[in-house]
């Protein structure tokens, strides 16, 4: 729990080999601010995540997932909205290859007027591995001047991969601004084109346009230091599937 006008920013890694399972519960008290970086890199096995937090008047809570290990995973997430004037960003991104799995199940829910909430996620599938993202913002009738918006975007490197993309907006109230967009594609023919013009080799031009496709989620990490961790960890993991 973070009290009224407290801030604090925790970065967490999970490492090593079989199942574990984590319920996190997080209560944000008036204005207080919260950004937590996630870091999914077990080597083997299966890594459940469950979130639950609470949002007071004002709090901010920015929460980024990063999936780059070689275990499957499951993120089931909800955000309450509490508090009137609420931020709430959750989001990240999922890399899969081989025959892993990942899953993630987000849910925000705003209660009360005036909140903003923002859900990134990227997801990059290649081989056999399938990555599954559901988002959902529920408005209820009395939060009105609610701002949220869903943003999921899937990349397959092979057409043997799977990714499945579920964005939802259920809204009870008639004064808010809500949208959602969400595509699955492979990488652009013509910028690979266009590099391969240009001398770059089409390995590292695949993986430039990759790295460019997962920062969009990662540059959201407030610390310069974790944000540039998290991203070197996904270029490993780019690195390693050229």
């Amino acid at each position: 729990r973070l009290d009224t006008d407290t801030h604090a920013t925790l970065v967490e890694t999970y490492v090593g080999e079989g199942w574990s399972s984590r319920l996190t519960r997080i209560d944000l008290g008036p204005s207080a601010r919260l950004m937590r970086a996630v870091r999914l890199a077990q080597a083997s096995g299966f890594q459940s995540l469950r979130e639950e937090a609470a949002l007071g008047e004002g709090a901010s809570y920015v929460a980024t997932f990063l999936g780059a290990g070689s275990a499957d995973t499951r993120i089931d997430a909800a955000v309450g909205m509490e508090g009137k004037g609420g931020y709430a960003e959750i989001g990240g991104a999922l890399l899969a290859r081989g025959r892993q799995r990942h899953e993630a199940a987000i849910v925000v829910r705003h209660a009360t007027e005036l909140g903003t909430s923002r859900q990134v996620w990227r997801a990059v599938a290649q081989d056999e591995a399938a990555a599954s993202l559901a988002a959902r913002v529920e408005v209820a009738p009395h939060a009105q001047k609610t701002d949220g918006a869903q943003s999921l975007r899937g990349l397959l490197l092979h057409r043997s991969a799977a990714i499945n993309l579920k964005p939802e907006l259920e809204i009870y109230a008639d004064d808010v601004q809500c949208a959602h967009g969400a595509t699955v594609g492979e990488l652009d023919e013509k910028a690979l084109f266009y590099m391969a013009s240009r001398g770059i080799p089409p390995a590292a031009a695949r993986a430039l346009l990759t790295h460019a496709f997962v920062a969009d989620a990662l540059e959201r990490i407030g610390s310069e230091a974790v944000r540039d961790a998290f991203l070197a960890d996904a270029d490993a993991w780019l690195e390693e599937t050229a």
